[in-house]
């Protein structure tokens, strides 16, 4: 004999997953009201790609901490050695001072233009702990910029295959400048967050799914099939 599905269940369990997806999401929600105002950083990844080295930066960069020391013009070009790194189109642009990290992100021991850049001015000199960013660069605007080394190679450039990150500041106001060789980013933490949120959803309506088949299909007998 099959059992019914009683409607009231039906309500209680859809009460249930709305209850969790509302929890979850104001976890989030508070969690982001509690923590400080901080920019999420820029990130620049070279990669290996047809026969040639493309480099790519984007994210936002928070200057409250770094001193403007001069103006000039940027060439996207690389200096491995000397943890030396631009991109984007030739364009004016801001150099500041007081970040800190590696001094090298490889062995290459000449700059090495790019064939070609477009978009933001953007980069580090890592041995002389200089953040090179666009004339009148405002802190949290989005930065997104890219040049392409033809026919060249990570061994060609003299990169080496790692994480090399530059920070400055302090609290609120730190920031950080990461230069990633052949390595993929990592997500930031509102990302994960979102991505855990997700996941629970998902195994919530599974569970819910599942017990709306086991009421369906009433308890099993001692064969194998529903009295």
């Amino acid at each position: 004999m099959r059992h019914s599905h009683h409607p009231n269940h039906t309500i209680r369990d859809t009460l249930y997953l709305r209850s969790w997806a509302i929890g979850l999401l104001a976890c989030f929600l508070a969690c982001q009201a509690l923590a400080p105002r901080v920019y999420a950083g820029a990130i620049l990844t070279f990669q290996e790609t047809g026969g040639n080295v493309v480099a790519t930066a984007d994210g936002t960069i928070d200057l409250a901490d770094l001193t403007l020391v001069f103006a000039g013009t940027s060439t996207a070009t690389v200096y491995s050695s000397v943890a030396f790194v631009e991109v984007g189109g030739i364009t004016p642009l801001y150099v500041y001072s007081s970040i800190s990290g590696p001094a090298s992100f490889g062995t290459g021991e000449m700059q090495t233009q790019a064939n070609s850049g477009l978009g933001n001015a953007t980069g580090i000199n890592g041995s002389g702990g200089f953040l090179f960013v666009p004339a009148g660069y405002v802190s949290g605007a989005e930065l997104s910029g890219n040049a392409t080394w033809t026919g060249q190679t990570f061994a060609t450039l003299g990169l080496t295959p790692g994480t090399y990150t530059y920070t400055w500041g302090t609290g609120p106001t730190a920031d950080f400048f990461t230069v990633n060789v052949g390595v993929q980013s990592i997500p930031e933490p509102a990302s994960i967050w979102l991505a855990l949120i997700g996941s629970v959803g998902i195994f919530a309506h599974c569970q819910f799914g599942r017990r709306k088949t086991e009421k369906s299909q009433g308890p099993v007998g001692p064969h194998g099939a529903a009295e």
